[in-house]
């Protein structure tokens, strides 16, 4: 698969990422973006959801999310129409209700 462009990123000193253990440990928003992923492709938009692939800075692998209409304002599903390559994702990570809630017997797995 051919990609349009990468990234890099120099800056001389420490970073926020190897300043801080993690997130809640940053003071500024600019130094608590370094712990955001990343989109590496254009959002697949499809009938009520979109379709994200992240990098995210602590891990090695590649993720792909799925942003429901039904994530609303807080789960970004507004915002998710109006991002491009490149741009930061900002909003955490959604556990669908059914992985959360309590169920007859006892805590759902699925």
């Amino acid at each position: 698969m051919n990609e349009k462009f990468s990234f890099l990123v120099v800056k001389k000193g420490l970073t926020a990422s190897a300043k801080y253990e993690s997130e809640d440990q940053a003071e500024t928003p600019a130094e608590k973006s370094f712990f955001w992923p990343r989109m590496i492709r254009p959002v697949l938009k499809r009938q009520k959801h979109s379709i994200i692939d992240l990098c995210s800075p602590g891990r090695d692998t590649l993720e792909r999310r799925i942003i429901a209409k039904s994530h609303g304002v807080e789960g970004g599903y507004r915002k998710v129409k109006k991002l491009k390559w490149g741009d930061l994702w900002y909003f955490e990570r959604r556990v669908p209700n059914k992985y959360r809630k309590e169920g007859r017997f006892g805590k759902r797995l699925w």
